[in-house]
């Protein structure tokens, strides 16, 4: 959809093909569609105020991790094998690095100094069953795809049982099932 086209476009080809029989339900539906487009246009000028105004007064958007969420301080973050708390967030602008513009670092709890791609970290959620069960499906086949004997692969397959049993059990809030 282009910036110009109406929200209703839809609802205005529904009333077209719909309501073509009753000229005046369909002239109402236009009616209603064209004060939900005027409506909406109000609204985009004034959020296109409100940012022209945020950034002239210096305010930046929160950085985001990899699926758009919002990072804030104290949130639980994974970066690759790293986790850990957001002890800090930091607006940087290196000269020699991406190419000059503002971009966030994200620190961790138990690092030394932010990292500079927030693109690069994900909020932590603890795995559920289903996630547990569908990582042990892939480490078996990964298995079976890398041992070059059965014996060894019968080897490798029972020690991914035996970890995955003790995620299992702690997905479960740590109670065993009986």
């Amino acid at each position: 959809m282009s910036d110009n086209a109406p929200i209703t476009g839809e609802l205005r080809e529904y009333a077209t093909v719909s309501w073509d029989p009753w000229p005046a339900a369909r002239d109402w539906l236009y009616q209603m569609c064209d004060a939900i487009d005027a409506i909406h246009v109000n609204l985009e000028r004034e959020n296109e105020s409100l940012r022209r105004e945020l950034d002239r007064d210096g305010w930046v958007e929160l950085p985001k991790d990899t699926d758009g969420e919002y990072i804030r301080v104290g949130d639980m973050m994974e970066r690759g094998k790293a986790r850990g708390h957001v002890i800090a967030l930091m607006l940087s602008e290196y000269p020699k690095k991406w190419g000059g513009a503002l971009h966030w670092g994200v620190q961790l709890e138990g690092e030394q100094a932010p990292t500079a791609l927030d693109c690069f970290f994900r909020h932590y959620h603890e795995p559920t069953v289903d996630d547990l069960l569908f990582s042990y499906g892939q480490a078996c086949i990964r298995t079976s795809n890398e041992a070059e004997t059965d014996a060894a692969k019968q080897t490798m397959l029972a020690k991914l049982r035996e970890e995955y049993a003790v995620k299992l059990r702690l997905a479960d809030d740590g109670k065993e099932q009986q």
